[in-house]
């Protein structure tokens, strides 16, 4: 008699939910993004990235240490954003990729501007180091002049670092929303699709 109310107390004891504390839902949500306060001198170095960096470094990360995401990187907004734009190319039947393109095409040209500078500063760079060797060469030329070459060919470089880094924040950034924008739109539309009408079609199709 007494297994079976040791059984009957293990089972229940089982089926009721855990009496263990769990993390509220602020400790959950995160801290707000750090780069919606930081300065454009943060932004451009990514500074405002070392705080979470040295928080990983020292103990392991937590659910409620990562940050919460920006609103316009959320699925619900770029799925909005998607359906709102997609209305004013119902009646001209164009393909989604117009749509796409209404929505991230700035972001992309920017990236693509960034991309054709970066170019132009690894072209300059061995042009700069040519004139540097050139002016070793002349004992006659002024040590300014060599110190300017240095300073051109050292900015040269940490610009093009900068715009490269910049731009593949930009295309990862439009690469997330784009996908979210589509796996959202599609499995909405999977959900409104009746039994009948999903039989009509293939699953590539719906």
């Amino acid at each position: 008699m007494t297994d079976q109310a040791e059984d009957r107390e293990e089972v229940t004891n089982f089926l009721q939910p855990s009496t263990e504390q769990n993390p509220t839902q602020s400790e959950t949500d995160g801290p707000e993004w750090p780069e919606l306060k930081s300065n454009i001198f943060s932004r451009l170095i990514f500074d405002w990235v070392t705080p979470l960096i040295r928080q990983g470094y020292k103990n392991p990360l937590q659910i409620y240490d990562i940050w919460q995401l920006k609103k316009n990187f959320t699925a619900k907004y770029v799925r909005d954003v998607f359906l709102s734009e997609s209305k004013t190319w119902v009646d001209t039947k164009r393909p989604t990729l117009y749509t796409l393109h209404a929505i991230y095409g700035a972001p992309l040209y920017i990236a693509g501007m960034l991309t054709v500078v970066s170019i132009m500063c690894q072209l300059v760079a061995p042009l700069l180091l040519s004139w540097i060797i050139a002016y070793f060469e002349d004992e006659s030329a002024s040590r300014w002049l060599g110190l300017a070459y240095a300073a051109a060919l050292g900015l040269v470089g940490a610009s093009a670092m900068f715009l490269n880094q910049h731009q593949f924040l930009i295309l990862q950034t439009i690469n997330c929303r784009v996908r979210s924008t589509l796996v959202s739109a599609v499995y909405e539309k999977a959900l409104r699709l009746s039994n009948k009408a999903k039989k009509k079609k293939t699953n590539g199709g719906t």
